[in-house]
C-alpha cells in the first residue's frame, strides 16, 4: 500500500508527566504525540537547511525547494503587480527573484517547511492512490457530486476541480499558495517579500514607495486570508455536510485521490483549524487522526478504511469520551495549543538528555 508520509520518521515517546484523572491522561496522550510531531518536524526542518541526506533524500529536499520558491515568487509577483499599479514613480526591478535557499529570513518564517512537507505529502498520497485506483479518469465518487441533483454540491464539485488543478504547475508539481497558509504565515510572508522589494525597488519619493508598499502587502495579505476561508474544498465539504452524506462517502473520496477534501470534511465537521488536522493526517501515529475522525462521527470500520488508505493499521477504538477531550483540546486558540505542545516538547527533550 502506498505510504503517506514520505520525509518522516517515527519519533521515540517519553511520557511526560500524567495525572490521576481519565482527562489528564488523554490530555497527556495527545500532548506527546503532538510533542514528538514537533520534534520531528524541526528535525526535518533543520535537515533542509543543513541539506542532511539522512532525513531527507536530495530528490525530498529538492521537491521542498521548488514548493517554496514558488510560494516566494507568487508572493513576489503579485506585490510587484500591485505597486506598478499604485506607483507611476517605482524603478524597475531588480532583475532576477531571490530563491528560498538564497534567503534565510524566508526560512525562518515559522511553519513554511512544516506546510510544504504536508503539501508534497498531500500531492505524492494523491498521486499514488490515483495510481493504485488504475485508471485515474474513472472517479465514480467525483463524478456522482458533479451529477448531483442539489445545486449547490454540483457547483461546489466544479469550483474545488478548478482550484484542485491550480495547485499543480505545468509539470504537475504541487503548488503551496499563500491562501493554504495560516494567517501569521501568510501576513510574515508578504512582509518578508515587501522588504526585499524595497531594497530592490528605487523611486524618487521614499515616503510614497514605503506607503505603497505597506499598503499593497497589507491588502495582499488578507485576500489570501479571505481566500483561505473561502476555499471551495471547504465549501464542497460544508455543502455534503449540509446534506447529511454518509462520511463513508469521504472515503470513496480519498480512494479517488481527493486528500484535500478529506482535509476539508475534517476542518467542517471538527471547527478545528486545517494546519492541526493535516498534522493528523500526515503523522505516522494515527491515533490522533483516529481520535478526531470518532469525535467527528466516524464510525470504528470508517476509521479503518481512511488508516488503511493512508498507509497504516487503524489504532483500537477509544472510548467516546476520550475522543471528544481531545476534540476539545484541539478547538482551543491554535496559539495557545502552539504554546503548550512547545513548552512540552522541551521538556520531552529535557527527558531524553
Amino acid at each position: 500500500m502506498f505510504r503517506a508520509v514520505p520525509f518522516v520518521r517515527r519519533g521515540v515517546g517519553v511520557a511526560l508527566k500524567t495525572g490521576g484523572s481519565s482527562e489528564n491522561s488523554v490530555r497527556n496522550a495527545v500532548l506527546e504525540r503532538a510533542a514528538v510531531r514537533r520534534r520531528r518536524i524541526r528535525d526535518l526542518t533543520q535537515a533542509f537547511a543543513k541539506a542532511d541526506g539522512v532525513l531527507l533524500s536530495e530528490r525530498d529536499r529538492a521537491l521542498l525547494g521548488g514548493i517554496l520558491a514558488k510560494l516566494h515568487e507568487m508572493a513576489r509577483a503579485s506585490l510587484a503587480a500591485a505597486l506598478v499599479e499604485a506607483l507611476d514613480d517605482v524603478g524597475g526591478a531588480a532583475s532576477g527573484s531571490p530563491t528560498p535557499r538564497a534567503e534565510p529570513a524566508f526560512l525562518g518564517i515559522g511553519g513554511l517547511i512544516e506546510q510544504a512537507l504536508y503539501r508534497a505529502n498531500a500531492h505524492r498520497l494523491s498521486a499514488g492512490l490515483r495510481t493504485a485506483l488504475g485508471d485515474p479518469n474513472n472517479g465514480a465518487a467525483v463524478s456522482a457530486l458533479l451529477e448531483s441533483p442539489v445545486p449547490a454540491v454540483t457547483e461546489a464539485a466544479k469550483a474545488y476541480l478548478v482550484d484542485e488543478a491550480r495547485r499543480v504547475d505545468s509539470y504537475q508539481d504541487p503548488i503551496l499558495r499563500p491562501s493554504d497558509l495560516t494567517g501569521d504565515q501568510c501576513r510574515a510572508l508578504h512582509w518578508h517579500v515587501a522588504a526585499g522589494l524595497r531594497l530592490d525597488w528605487i523611486g524618487d519619493a521614499p515616503e510614497a514607495l514605503d506607503r505603497a508598499i505597506e499598503a499593497a502587502a497589507r491588502d495582499l495579505a488578507g485576500t489570501a486570508e479571505s481566500e483561505a476561508r473561502a476555499r471551495p474544498s471547504l465549501a464542497l465539504a460544508r455543502a455534503l455536510a449540509a446534506e447529511r452524506r454518509d462520511p463513508a462517502a469521504m472515503i470513496e473520496l480519498l480512494r479517488e485521490g481527493e486528500v484535500a477534501l478529506l482535509e476539508a470534511h475534517l476542518v467542517a465537521l471538527s471547527g478545528i483549524d486545517p494546519l492541526t488536522v493535516r498534522r493528523l493526517v500526515f503523522d505516522p501515529d494515527l491515533a490522533d487522526l483516529a481520535l478526531l475522525c470518532q469525535a467527528t462521527g466516524w464510525s470504528p470500520d470508517m476509521v479503518a478504511s481512511v488508516s488503511g488508505l493512508l498507509g497504516a493499521a487503524a489504532p483500537d477504538p477509544a472510548p467516546q469520551a476520550e475522543a471528544d477531550r481531545a476534540l476539545d483540546y484541539w478547538r482551543r486558540d491554535p496559539a495557545y495549543r502552539d504554546a503548550v505542545e512547545e513548552a512540552a516538547a522541551l521538556r520531552l527533550a529535557v527527558k531524553e538528555e
